[in-house]
């Protein structure tokens, strides 16, 4: 029988083997001496060093044959919870066409060009063509002189476009027959003088004794004073008045010519309104006479 093999003695098994047996010595360690512990090296148990070869007779032993281990799956970073940074402040806050200035204001950009001269402006639009409908007569200049002419006597009326009409004088007397006049008794034409209010004298009376001054009657039922009051006040060649409304229409006296038109009142959206209380004119009070009673003048 043969005798047992000899293990011990074999230094190249013993290599072999002690790679095998600790993963963790390499060639170099070995063939430097190093012997592991058998455990997990560590600080309190690094292992020992032995000389493998004192006389240094006995040959390094072959390098052994290092196979990595399997590859380890990707890595799945999952949800970041840390959010997104906020985003960068604009590196210029000013408005288009400024930046931030030295000090600390926005100042126009000199790198920006000013805008230029504006176009001139251009032709104004062709007129549409004349109003229609019911129209004041201070929008009638460049359509209707002669209504446009008389504006100021015809405050609060609107006119129909195409309405005018010459009027005869027989005509004109039976519609002025219809009139009432400013104090409910009819009108009078004077063709040398214009049209009258008629008024009664008790009528007349009245106003004298509230010192009022009746306006558009015939200069005749007036005294000198009056007249002189009637003329300051305005009433032209002391006379009724140049136009009156009767029915829908109104006429105008133009130096023995009579046109009409036909007429509507303005329709106003509100209506005006007055305070109540507080300091009353004398005229409010007493009549357009209290501008020249005794004291007032």
């Amino acid at each position: 029988m043969a005798d047992p093999y000899d293990y011990d003695s074999d230094t190249s098994l013993q290599a072999l083997l002690q790679q095998l047996y600790n993963p963790y010595a390499s060639d170099i360690m070995l063939a430097y001496g190093y012997q592991p512990s058998t455990g997990t090296p560590s600080i309190t148990n690094p292992g020992t060093y032995v000389d493998p070869d004192p006389s240094g007779t006995v040959p390094l032993p072959p390098p052994g044959v290092y196979t990595p281990p399997d590859p380890l799956p990707p890595f799945d970073p999952g949800v970041d919870p840390t959010p997104d940074p906020p985003p960068d402040p604009p590196s210029n806050p000013c408005p288009a066409g400024y930046i931030m200035g030295p000090s600390g204001v926005c100042i126009l950009d000199p790198t920006v060009q000013p805008p230029g001269d504006p176009d001139p402006p251009g032709e104004p639009p062709p007129p549409s063509g004349p109003p229609t409908g019911y129209v004041s007569a201070a929008n009638l200049a460049d359509y209707d002189p002669f209504l446009h002419g008389r504006r100021n006597m015809t405050s609060g009326k609107q006119f129909l476009m195409g309405s005018r009409q010459d009027v005869g004088m027989d005509d004109f007397l039976s519609a002025l027959a219809q009139a009432e006049g400013k104090y409910g008794q009819g009108m009078t034409y004077d063709p040398d003088r214009g049209l009258f209010s008629n008024i009664s004298e008790e009528d007349l009376a009245k106003h004298r004794e509230n010192q009022a001054v009746p306006m558009h009657i015939n200069p005749n039922q007036m005294t000198d004073v009056e007249q002189l009051r009637a003329k300051i006040l305005g009433n032209r060649k002391l006379l009724g008045g140049q136009q009156v409304a009767i029915g829908d229409r109104m006429y105008f006296l133009d130096d023995g010519n009579i046109s009409s038109y036909q007429y509507q009142d303005v329709k106003y959206d509100s209506t005006p309104s007055f305070a109540r209380g507080g300091a009353v004119s004398p005229i409010a009070s007493h009549g357009i006479g209290a501008l020249f009673a005794k004291g007032n003048m």
